[in-house]
């Protein structure tokens, strides 16, 4: 499975029907990609612990934790460093939501 990625321009292009149509297969599709994204992680995992990586799982409140301590200094210096870093950044965050 593929995901299907497609320009805003392209997108407003559709009529209604198309894009409801393309909306409701993605929606048919997500329980699959996601189970498919599940078996990669667990995958990657158990590669990582068997080469000897510390593997650390985190919640959501450690997520959340991490996530905000990296936006004062992994983020800021893709800002800084990267030619239209935050720009990305912000465009990265806006998509999430």
């Amino acid at each position: 499975m593929n995901p299907l990625i497609i320009s805003n321009g392209s997108w407003d292009s559709l009529t209604p029907e198309q894009q409801k149509m393309v909306e409701d297969v993605a929606e048919e599709l997500q329980p699959e990609a996601y189970a498919m994204a599940d078996e990669d992680e667990a995958a990657a995992t158990a590669f990582l612990k068997e080469a000897g990586v510390d593997v650390v799982e985190m919640d959501d409140q450690a997520f959340e934790k991490w996530q905000e301590l990296s936006k004062e200094t992994a983020w800021k210096t893709f800002a800084e460093r990267v030619p239209e870093g935050q720009r990305l950044l912000d465009e990265a965050q806006s998509a999430g939501q």
